[in-house]
């Protein structure tokens, strides 16, 4: 069985990549929907580093953000689940199955290109 900090972290971070990506999103969304005409090259990667900076700026923040409430509802660091989850051969299958059609996938896209 994998430990419940593993499982905690591995769920956060699925959460939280996904606000991640929406923020990167709206940045460059923004950016395109403010520029006008062709960009040089100098100018398309002095807005990617800054964009970087603004982005790490937010997720950290946003972090912060996060663990606070965390603490200000009560979190200790213990995780709690409402039922004991037992890993099964079948888990097992599951697992082998999915791991090799994400390999085929993958097989086949490369060779399309």
């Amino acid at each position: 069985a994998l430990p419940r900090l593993f499982l905690m972290v591995l769920a956060m971070t699925y959460r939280y990549l996904s606000v991640m990506l929406q923020s990167a999103n709206e940045i460059f969304v923004a950016r395109k929907s403010r520029t006008v005409g062709k960009v040089s090259n100098r100018e398309g990667r002095q807005f990617v580093g800054t964009s970087v900076g603004s982005l790490f700026t937010k997720t950290m923040s946003l972090a912060e953000e996060v663990h606070a409430a965390m603490l200000s509802r009560g979190y200790t660091g213990a995780i709690h689940t409402m039922t004991r989850l037992n890993w099964k051969p079948r888990d097992s299958g599951f697992m082998a199955l999915s791991i090799a059609s994400i390999a085929v996938c993958l097989a086949m896209s490369l060779r399309l290109k």
